[in-house]
């Protein structure tokens, strides 16, 4: 591989591992939101996370679909603490479509766990 190659190739990692530790910081402040009762910053951090996901073109569409899956579960999380099972329902509903897209089978069953808990309540 040539210098420019590398230098190239190190770039893109380099930018990689920024966009990766900034998502890390930005799902930590959105636990701690959630954990807080900060919905509504929770909220804008889950939707700017997510559009981050949609627009990150080093992930597969599985990939997405696990990331998503987790941008979901936040907000499914959020509406069981607020007391709107509708709105559960519907993130749960999307869990399970991201979960299966993600082909991923350690995400599909934590969205079948999910399914089973929200039967209980």
């Amino acid at each position: 591989m040539s210098r420019k190659g590398i230098i190239v190739a190190l770039s893109i990692f380099v930018s990689a591992l920024s966009a990766t530790a900034q998502d890390s910081a930005q799902w930590q402040r959105a636990e701690a939101e959630i954990a807080a009762g900060k919905y509504t910053e929770a909220f804008d951090h889950l939707r700017d996370i997510e559009h981050a996901i949609v627009a990150n073109a080093q992930l597969n569409e599985a990939q997405k679909a696990a990331e998503r899956y987790k941008v979901s579960r936040g907000r499914w999380n959020m509406y069981l603490k607020m007391r709107r099972p509708d709105r559960a329902k519907e993130h749960l509903d999307k869990m399970e479509q991201f979960a299966n897209a993600s082909k991923d089978e350690a995400t599909q069953n934590e969205s079948k766990i999910g399914r089973a808990s929200c039967r209980e309540r």
